[in-house]
């Protein structure tokens, strides 16, 4: 699936609660969204996926979609640009990666203060890639 991803280019990590219910329109960025704890429904016109701790949800650039919290809890997000057409997508990760480690490694790298710390971001970014990628036939729409 992002085997054709070109001018690839990590934009940031953030953290935070998520909100009972809003709904995003013309999504700057494209997004992965991890699930530290709790739930979510994301709807995509006609097409809803829930995303909870051990799965990512892709979300490409431009996008309008509506979330609503199932249960209370935190997450993160990578935006990112890139050169992409793909619609979003939801992978579950639980059985073959230690998803717990990789959300505590991309916490701490929320706040990049040195260079060093600006490379193991893009690292870990490359690693999910890696994931998602390997993913291709597991997924949801």
């Amino acid at each position: 699936m992002f085997e054709h991803i070109e001018n690839l280019k990590l934009i940031e990590i953030l953290q935070g609660v998520a909100s009972i219910r809003r709904f995003y329109r013309d999504r700057p960025y494209h997004a992965f969204i991890l699930r530290l704890s709790g739930s979510s429904r994301y709807e995509f016109g006609s097409k809803s996926v829930i995303l909870e701790p051990g799965k990512i949800l892709y979300i490409p650039q431009g996008a309008d979609y509506l979330v609503e919290q199932i249960e209370p809890g935190q997450y993160l997000v990578l935006n990112f640009c890139a050169t992409a057409d793909m619609p979003p997508h939801l992978f579950d990760l639980s059985e073959r990666v230690d998803y717990r480690h990789l959300c505590d490694r991309l916490r701490a790298l929320c706040v990049v203060q040195t260079t060093a710390d600006r490379y193991r971001c893009h690292a870990l970014f490359y690693e999910i890639l890696s994931y998602v990628s390997e993913e291709k036939g597991d997924y949801h729409t």
